[in-house]
């Protein structure tokens, strides 16, 4: 009995602080969404589902949903199919070289973000930029565009850096997955005549759905979660070229002080976080079920 109160003791600091800086902060946005707070003071007037039926005609709401579908459509698969390859080569290597490239590999995910972009932001500069530098010094200078000064451009730009700071912390879940794979079966792949590449792709790939999955949506939530990358690197800019919705709803908040439309897109991209939570949940009970 005692023990049990020493546990509780731990954990009530804890739930506290959940309570109140958690769930008491989505309340309150959830709150803010259902009046008209516009303007520096605030204001709690009810307007029920107001706010979200006008949300479509939101300036810069449409913009943000054309650049997460790219996020989602080209940013996410490249990364994972990145992720796959590199975890197949630290699978490959051995020695201090596997160990050199594992540490490597984390270096972009424990970086902070606004360091992370300010790497990007000089990588990027259309003058002096390491990528257009390196175009030009092959006598390609043509293909040196401004990476995020172009509105048609800039959004390719966030998922290259996008790519950069998650593919390392990916290939190494891939390379667990990998490493968990029985020895036998890839000895008896062999003795059966099968070449490295049939091994990889029909004996130990399909065993690691479940990581690959997982990676996905651990991807996808990432991707989603991207105000300190994208705001020190371009501000959602140019225009809304690069805004998503964490962008969305700081610009509406904090810069046009519409608080209630930035809580509502707050609001939407929760839940649109919460619904990609719901199957890595799901598949983790059953793995623990299993």
């Amino acid at each position: 009995m005692k023990e049990h109160k020493s546990y509780l003791i731990l954990f009530l600091p804890w739930l506290a602080f959940f309570t109140v800086f958690t769930l008491g902060m989505v309340g309150y946005n959830l709150f803010v969404s259902f009046t008209d707070w516009r303007g520096i003071y605030p204001s709690f007037n009810f307007v029920g589902l107001e706010n979200y039926k006008n949300i479509w005609s939101t300036s810069g709401f449409s913009e943000s949903i054309k650049n997460v579908m790219i996020l989602f459509f080209i940013g996410l698969p490249t990364t994972v199919g990145i992720s796959t390859l590199l975890g197949i080569l630290l699978d490959l290597l051995s020695g201090w070289m596997s160990s050199v490239l594992r540490g490597i590999s984390i270096i972009s995910m424990a970086l902070g973000g606004p360091i992370v972009s300010l790497f990007w932001t000089w990588m990027f500069n259309y003058r002096y930029g390491g990528i257009n530098q390196v175009l030009r010094d092959i006598g390609l200078h043509g293909l040196a565009i401004d990476w995020l000064g172009n509105s048609n451009i800039v959004m390719y730009g966030v998922v290259l850096m996008m790519i950069w700071r998650f593919c390392g912390f990916g290939a190494l879940i891939i390379s667990a997955g990998l490493n968990s794979i029985p020895k036998n079966q890839i000895e008896a792949a062999m003795i059966d005549g099968a070449g490295q590449r049939i091994i990889y792709m029909k004996v130990m790939l399909p065993q690691i759905k479940g990581q690959i999955f997982t990676l996905f949506l651990l991807m996808s939530m990432y991707l989603l979660q991207s105000f300190s990358y994208i705001w020190p690197l371009t501000g959602g800019g140019p225009g809304w070229a690069s805004t998503l919705f964490p962008e969305l709803a700081y610009r509406k908040m904090f810069q046009d002080y519409d608080f209630a439309s930035g809580a509502t897109i707050a609001n939407l991209m929760f839940l649109l976080v919460f619904f990609i939570a719901i199957p890595y949940l799901y598949y983790i009970r059953e793995e623990q079920n299993v």
